[in-house]
């Protein structure tokens, strides 16, 4: 895209999810900071001294083509402990959920902290379902050490899982996630895949190639195809 959208700041970021994408084209021009990542124990979510992070957002899906540029997000705060109602339907990451026709590429997240009872992961929590889907790529992102997803869901149910990349996703064809790697720290009985969290009922066109984790890749609850690494 020749004139896409351009996001200078955490205010710009929020506004272009907040509004579901609308399927334009966005484009970072600067490393985002959410958050003073000095006045947070991202390993704990603690704020330090009387520093008071800003929650970022959920429950909005986003269509669109999204490039980070190869810049970084740093600084997502999403807490369950702040009031947030424990439901399996939530959905968190620096892309709550996305949906159909939607590129998410060249984006990296450092120094968050997502806490959540339904679907996460640092890049994309959820992508919705649609069996009709023709095209959703996540490409060359990454969530790295100091990035910390924890899964509160202490009882399996099916495809509600966390990761470093994808949290889940269910009976959507044409999905490509490639070029990703995570380091993140994930925690919980269902937040232990570094890439895709769940994948359930979904067809062979769903594939992530040349992706990489510290740890088990996928998934904690599948029946869809081996996914290619």
């Amino acid at each position: 895209e020749s004139s896409p959208y351009l996001i200078s700041d955490g205010e710009g970021l929020a506004y272009a999810i907040l509004n579901g994408g609308k399927g334009k084209y966005y484009k970072l021009t600067n490393d985002i900071y959410l958050n003073d990542i000095n006045g947070v124990n991202w390993e704990t979510a603690e704020a330090i001294g009387n520093y008071a992070p800003s929650e970022w957002i959920d429950g909005v899906t986003f269509t669109g083509y999204f490039d980070g540029d190869g810049h970084i997000v740093n600084g997502i705060y999403y807490h369950i402990g702040n009031g947030r109602e424990l439901t399996e339907s939530g959905y968190a990451g620096l892309f709550p959920s996305i949906t159909r026709n939607t590129h998410i590429v060249n984006v990296g997240v450092r120094y968050s902290y997502i806490e959540i009872f339904g679907r996460s992961a640092a890049i994309v929590g959820y992508i919705v379902r649609d069996d009709k889907n023709e095209n959703i790529l996540i490409d060359s992102c990454f969530s790295d050490e100091t990035v910390y997803v924890n899964h509160i869901r202490l009882y399996e149910s099916t495809g509600v899982c966390s990761s470093g990349i994808l949290g889940a996703a269910l009976f959507t064809p044409n999905v490509t996630i490639s070029n990703c790697y995570s380091l993140a720290n994930l925690t919980g009985p269902y937040s232990k895949n570094k890439i895709v969290g769940s994948t359930w009922m979904m067809p062979e066109s769903f594939v992530a190639i040349n992706c990489y984790g510290d740890g088990t890749l996928w998934l904690c609850s599948s029946t869809s195809n081996m996914l290619k690494t």
